[in-house]
């Protein structure tokens, strides 16, 4: 179905749309969004951020580059009379802003024994707010309403989580742990 201009003027008459009005319009006619978000695009530099709210809304179009994609760490496995400490790091490839901070703890034995985090640092720059460990269980994969709001970094930055122990783990005990940060990337 060919959109004329009459068309997208009327649409264009209802002025500034609310999200209300936005979804039910999406809903009856996304071809129609399409078009008034081009139209707008081309006769103001100003009209773009309106044209990028309504291509937002627009069902099946992702923001342009951006995607959410998980950053993984190698795992390291805490043993008897070994150390207490790890420093994991990861050199990000694309430009990158980390999101959620998930840490997988795999024990065999080793109860009672604490597992916490005592830095997550992009570049050289700490993403705690005070000097404080943080148990590892914050991070866990079912906890919710952790969302970090990390600072971004770019290419060849590392991303670092120092991890530590309460104590060494017991002669045939050990304990993996595996972190991963999802964030939102460009490509």
């Amino acid at each position: 179905m060919g959109l004329d201009d009459e068309m997208l003027g009327d649409y264009e008459i209802m002025g500034a749309l609310d999200d209300e009005m936005l979804g039910a319009l999406q809903a009856s006619n996304p071809e129609v969004l399409g078009a008034i978000a081009r139209r707008a695009a081309r006769r103001s530099p100003g009209a773009t951020r309106l044209a990028q709210r309504f291509a937002m809304k627009a069902p099946g179009v992702p923001s342009p580059g951006a995607r959410r994609l998980p950053l993984g760490f190698d795992s390291f496995t805490f043993v008897n009379a070994g150390v207490t400490s790890f420093n994991f790091d990861a050199d990000v490839q694309i430009p990158f802003k980390g999101r959620r901070l998930i840490i997988d703890v795999v024990r065999t034995g080793a109860a009672g024994i604490a597992v916490r985090v005592d830095d997550i640092q992009v570049g050289t720059r700490s993403q705690l707010a005070g000097q404080k460990r943080i148990s590892a269980s914050a991070f866990a994969a079912n906890a919710f309403d952790v969302d970090l709001g990390m600072d971004p970094c770019q290419p060849g930055v590392k991303l670092l989580i120092v991890v530590s122990l309460s104590a060494g783990p017991g002669v045939g005990d050990s304990i993996v742990v595996t972190p991963t940060i999802i964030g939102d990337a460009v490509q």
